[in-house]
C-alpha cells in the first residue's frame, strides 16, 4: 500500500519504506528542519510494525544528527 505521511497517522503496516520526500533542511537553508518536518518524520518512522525502510534518507538522516548540538539550533 503506498500512503502519504498525513494519511498514515494512527495507522500501522508491518513494513514502511519511508522516501525521500523530506525537506531535512530549514527555509533558510540551514541544516536544522522546521517542528512540522520533523513531526512529519516522526510519524512516518512510527508507522512500521517490524521493518523501516529508512535508506533513501540515509545520507541527510547522518548528516542531521552528525551536527554537534550547537549547530542544530543555530
Amino acid at each position: 500500500m503506498i500512503s502519504t505521511v498525513h494519511r498514515a497517522k494512527g495507522l500501522e503496516w508491518k513494513r514502511v519504506k519511508v522516501a525521500n520526500d523530506f525537506r531535512l533542511r530549514g527555509a533558510d537553508g540551514s541544516p536544522m528542519p522546521d517542528d512540522d518536518e520533523l513531526r512529519l518524520l516522526y510519524v512516518a518512522v512510527t508507522r512500521a510494525q517490524h521493518v523501516l525502510d529508512i535508506s533513501e534518507l540515509r545520507d541527510e538522516l547522518l548528516r542531521l544528527f552528525s551536527l554537534r548540538p550547537q549547530d542544530r539550533s543555530a
